[in-house]
């Protein structure tokens, strides 16, 4: 064999070598790269999956659904923090407009014209809303879409609905995460609430509407739970999401602390303070008062969590944590 011949052939080797190592770095770069902690597995495109909604009305849904329509603010605000955003197709009207989507109306009023022609494959709605959610599903019963009826009315039955959303949207993965950082928060406070005797357990009056109709929460919201939670005991104790008091009944409850929510429900309250009847309460001319917005206590969402830790922080903090928050004008919870 020549001298030439030789040179050829340890080129060559070299040269197939070189390839295979690159192509088993290239194998090994790729592995890396499909392992991130915040990956979702992949999910066959045909995957099907049951679930049942509040009403115990069964889907069957195609997984990860790809075209949302929310008629709840709350629903879509879960969408976006389970990072699904692009799969909203239509949300109500202030939303809709922030996000450039189709606008179907609002909570109260759904346009069910304008959720039809979102072609979407799930339209969530609050099962509070009877009448909407039949009509829609009445309307959607011959085509693909589907109707998911929930509204969750505690804290935990909304880390519940973000597990089920995260298994609708293909994001199991983070809702897990999510929701198990929310119950080790949940469980810190709980902790801390059982450390107070319950005897000096805390009597809260929630304003949900300022008087003359004056409108307090009722058991079944998220709100009368976020205060459980948190320790406090809400003076008046019926069922139902919201319930009309008579002023007089609020004095003569005599709350160790006031809380008013400020949003669409009581958008320009009157200061308790400055209320004839009400301004009487020990715990108003002491100062025990606070403004929570109403999207961060009264909607459920994982907000709900800080305002559990807010809340605890207002009724058992020290006195600097409690003037910080009853000197603002409102406090908003979300802010961490």
């Amino acid at each position: 064999m020549t001298v030439r011949m030789k040179t050829n052939l340890i080129i060559v080797g070299a040269l197939v070598l070189g390839g295979a190592c690159s192509f088993a770095a290239y194998q090994f770069s790729e592995m890396q790269a499909s392992s991130p902690g915040d990956q979702e597995p992949a999910r066959p495109k045909e995957a099907v999956r049951t679930f049942t909604d509040d009403t115990g009305h069964t889907l069957r849904l195609r997984v990860p659904v790809q075209r949302i329509v929310t008629c709840y603010a709350a629903f879509a605000q879960m969408i976006e923090s389970l990072g699904r955003e692009d799969a909203l197709v239509g949300a109500t009207r202030e939303q809709a407009e922030s996000r450039g989507i189709t606008n179907v109306g609002t909570h109260m009023s759904p346009d069910f014209e304008a959720i039809v022609s979102c072609r979407p494959d799930l339209v969530i709605v609050s099962s509070h809303r009877k009448k909407a959610v039949s009509s829609l599903r009445e309307m959607l019963g011959g085509t693909d879409s589907a109707v998911l009826a929930v509204h969750p009315e505690t804290v935990n039955d909304t880390l519940d609905l973000v597990r089920k959303l995260g298994a609708i949207t293909g994001k199991e993965k983070r809702s897990r995460r999510l929701v198990r950082k929310a119950r080790e928060r949940l469980e810190k406070v709980k902790s801390q609430v059982e450390a107070v005797p319950k005897r000096q357990r805390k009597e809260v009056f929630f304003e949900v509407r300022a008087a003359p109709s004056l409108l307090t929460c009722g058991t079944d919201s998220v709100a009368y739970n976020v205060m459980q939670l948190a320790g406090g005991r809400p003076v008046f104790r019926k069922a139902g999401s919201v319930v009309q008091i008579d002023v007089e009944r609020v004095v003569h409850a005599q709350p160790d602390a006031y809380i008013q929510q400020v949003g669409v429900m009581n958008p320009d309250p009157v200061h308790p303070s400055e209320h004839a009847v009400v301004g009487e309460l020990d715990c108003v001319r002491e100062g025990r008062f606070v403004r929570i917005e109403e999207e961060q206590i009264s909607r459920p969402g994982l907000q709900l969590i800080s305002a559990v830790e807010k809340v605890y922080e207002f009724l058992y903090g020290d006195d600097e944590q409690r003037s910080s928050m009853t000197g603002r004008k409102s406090l908003n919870v979300g802010e961490e």
